[in-house]
């Protein structure tokens, strides 16, 4: 029987939306994982993605597949990844339950974990929530079996993009691990022990699959990996294993700025990186004190800055994230803004976002108060799912989002800027 699934859009654009945002597209590598599992053990599933389409123009796209809704008779998988799709799911699920008559069965562990009382107010024509990553459930699910979630702390082997409708569209991914176990506290996956980085010779296995789905025309791949770290062998067999493709597929990768191993970026380069996502943060001790970066924020600052001239040095560009948060002021956003200045001849983008609370049952504005926080609307956070904040009596919430476009404005000469403001994966 056939499978529909569908990653969450958004119901309508926010407020600063602009078109060059739109452009940015964003796979649901998750749900593909689980449909790739799918169609390995038999079942006939396409994925569908929301993006900003409305729920009834993506319910005309897929009946105009060979998955039309009329014919379908198994539950419809759904995976909401953000609480900014809350309400375009609620919608989506009232249209699939009342007017086709299927049972929908959402995912999501960034939004459903610890909050199914919760979403089943908010989401009340779902069928059943699945916690955690859903590998191991998701067929008795569907079978409608009682199981029990099972951590699956091993990357995909490889993910069929054929499963998802106009797949060209979107970059290929490559999970090589899952995990990190450093404990951040601003991270969901802080307290997974990382698993082991994939096999070389796997991933260019995957790549040359991957050129073949996608025609041998040229394409970027993000490699997945909480924080890139790859070891002189990792390097050497990647190198070995690439001569079967007689060519290099360039690729990026996320990393900490503190731990690049500045030792091995040419030969990173060599094998095909050119963008690393690193997390600077903030450039103020204070705030990189309170986020708890580091303990030595001027040595932290001075590797940075080694690092990303580096990075420079080795032909690689290096994109800078940047979050402005609770107890900020306008000194600290100036020491921020001071050093981006004085270091942007070596950056090649920049992501600027002020801090945001989510979950409906997140006590993190407790700590924040002290620092001069306070909730835009004390409302929203249960209403929605997540909350604006003050981020202190002197940077409201409404002045951070004027800061960002002057820091944006300010670094106008870098050679590409990014802005996304809603925390979602960049795929450049």
């Amino acid at each position: 029987m056939k499978i529909v699934a569908i990653a969450c859009g958004l119901l309508s654009p926010k407020k600063d939306y602009t078109e060059i945002n739109k452009k940015n597209l964003y796979l649901n590598y998750g749900l593909l994982g689980l449909c790739t599992l799918l169609a390995e053990h038999g079942h006939e599933i396409k994925q569908f993605q929301g993006e900003y389409l409305k729920p009834y123009e993506l319910i005309e796209i897929i009946n105009a597949s060979d998955f039309n809704l009329s014919r379908i008779k198994t539950p419809v998988i759904i995976s909401i990844v953000s609480f900014f799709s809350i309400d375009w799911c609620n919608e989506l699920t009232r249209i699939i339950k009342t007017e086709y008559g299927l049972k929908c069965i959402v995912g999501g562990k960034y939004v459903v974990d610890g909050n199914i009382m919760w979403l089943k107010e908010k989401l009340p024509y779902v069928f059943r929530f699945i916690e955690g990553d859903g590998e191991e459930i998701i067929e008795s699910v569907l079978e409608d079996k009682s199981t029990h979630s099972q951590i699956h702390n091993i990357p995909y082997q490889r993910l069929d993009y054929s499963l998802v409708h106009d797949y060209k569209k979107y970059n290929p991914y490559i999970e090589l691990s899952r995990g990190c176990g450093r404990g951040c506290p601003y991270c969901a996956d802080s307290c997974r022990k990382a698993s082991k980085i994939k096999n070389a010779k796997n991933i260019i296995n995957e790549l040359a699959y991957y050129e073949k789905l996608y025609d041998y025309k040229p394409f970027n791949v993000y490699f997945q990996m909480p924080s890139f770290i790859a070891n002189k062998k990792w390097i050497n067999d990647y190198q070995e294993s690439i001569r079967g493709l007689n060519h290099i597929i360039p690729w990026r990768c996320t990393a900490r700025i503190d731990e690049i191993n500045t030792n091995t970026l040419t030969d990173l380069y060599a094998i095909g990186l050119r963008v690393i996502d690193l997390g600077l943060e903030s450039a103020s001790s204070q705030q990189l004190i309170l986020m708890k970066k580091t303990t030595n924020p001027k040595e932290y600052l001075k590797k940075a800055k080694e690092n990303l001239k580096a990075i420079y040095d080795a032909g690689i560009w290096a994109k800078l994230n940047i979050l402005f948060t609770a107890g900020e002021n306008k000194k600290t956003i100036g020491d921020t803004i001071d050093w981006l200045m004085n270091n942007k001849e070596l950056i090649k983008g920049i992501s600027v976002n002020y801090e945001t609370i989510f979950g409906p049952r997140n006590t993190l504005i407790e700590e924040l108060i002290p620092l001069g926080a306070s909730f835009v609307n004390e409302n929203d956070l249960f209403e929605k799912g997540y909350s604006y904040i003050n981020l202190s009596e002197e940077i409201d919430y409404f002045k951070a989002k004027e800061i960002i476009s002057a820091v944006l404005h300010e670094l106008r000469d870098c050679q590409r800027v990014f802005l996304i403001r809603f925390c979602l994966a960049v795929i450049v």
